[in-house]
């Protein structure tokens, strides 16, 4: 398996484009990086090779997803808080005003970000690559750097450019196909792993979903599609099921864009999503499901979770049958499940 994070080097000459909010921050609900009792410090781990590799250490599993919480209520707080300042603005003056003042929406995770020094996280890669892609007169499938990071821009605030971060003493390292669980935290099977030795994750000291079979039931699956419900103006429609070590989820995403002088922007209107999640054993036997309810705010994207963190390890979704999320935009209600 070889590592699919490595991208095109046009995304780190990108880096220097993505500017920084000129908005008043949010207060930071995160211990902060002198303390050492936050339970969250920057490592650098060392290699036979003599180099280093960096990413964010959590002490305990649990304060990696409160983590996740709080910069997801951080977000929805920030954005909620631009959308009421400028709510009697319609949605293309609202979207200039967002590039008048120099509005970030990321601006959280961003703080985050240089709270810990964490100047490698994957969601820094991202931006720069999806600004890339839109700098185009027509967004292709094939391009698209979702293909490639498939996890939430929270998740990726938290990952180094390989997807990967220390849980206690062990090392998760997602993938687009499935999580790779290091037990004792080895840097060298982290190493195997990331060059591709398939044989590293059967190891005793590794846990993983990843399934060459590709069946009808997997624990790690998504699906994209993109809409023109207008003349320049689209949407790309997005389910996911991925199963953790600790905890299954499943998210609907619903992403806008507006082209304007030849290149696609995001752009912020009145978006909808929702979410139903079934989810199944690691022998593909039905074992429960949930709903999560319209979500319906401006945005230039949305999403809903569904989470399960039950006893239920290595669960997994079906085809056809496990997720199902619902759009709501512009005169538009749409449904898309997740089937590969």
């Amino acid at each position: 398996m070889k590592n699919k994070f490595i991208y095109i080097i046009a995304v780190i000459l990108c880096i220097g484009l993505i500017t920084f909010s000129a908005c008043k921050k949010e207060n930071s609900e995160i211990a902060p990086a002198n303390n050492k009792n936050s339970g969250i410090i920057l490592v650098n781990l060392e290699t036979e090779a003599k180099t280093n590799i960096t990413m964010l250490e959590f002490s305990t599993k649990e304060l990696f997803d409160q983590t996740v919480s709080t910069l997801e209520a951080q977000i929805e707080s920030h954005e909620d808080a631009f959308v009421q300042q400028y709510s009697a603005l319609d949605d293309d003056a609202l979207n200039a005003k967002e590039e008048e003042i120099g509005f970030n929406d990321l601006q959280p995770l961003i703080d985050f970000e240089n709270l810990y020094s964490f100047t490698n996280s994957m969601r820094i890669e991202y931006v720069a690559a999806e600004e890339i892609w839109l700098d185009n007169d027509v967004l292709s499938t094939f391009t698209d750097p979702d293909n490639i990071y498939g996890f939430d821009i929270i998740e990726m605030t938290l990952l180094n450019r390989e997807g990967e971060v220390k849980i206690g003493n062990s090392i998760l390292k997602l993938t687009d196909e499935g999580f790779a669980f290091i037990l004792d935290g080895s840097v060298s099977t982290l190493i195997r792993i990331r060059e591709g030795d398939i044989s590293a994750l059967y190891e005793d000291n590794v846990e993983t979903n990843i399934d060459p079979s590709k069946g009808s039931c997997s624990g790690w699956k998504k699906n994209d599609d993109q809409h023109n419900y207008e003349t320049n103006r689209k949407v790309k429609r997005h389910v996911h099921f991925h199963s953790y070590p600790w905890k299954l989820v499943s998210q609907t995403k619903l992403k806008s864009y507006k082209k304007k002088n030849g290149r696609w922007k995001k752009y912020r209107r009145t978006l909808g999503v929702n979410n139903q999640m079934f989810y199944y054993d690691k022998n593909c036997n039905y074992k429960g499901g949930a709903y999560e309810t319209w979500k319906i705010k401006r945005r230039k994207s949305i999403y809903v979770y569904n989470k399960y963190t039950g006893s239920i390890l290595q669960g997994k979704a079906k085809n056809g049958q496990s997720v199902n999320g619902g759009f709501k935009y512009s005169n538009n209600t749409i449904y898309l499940l997740l089937t590969w």
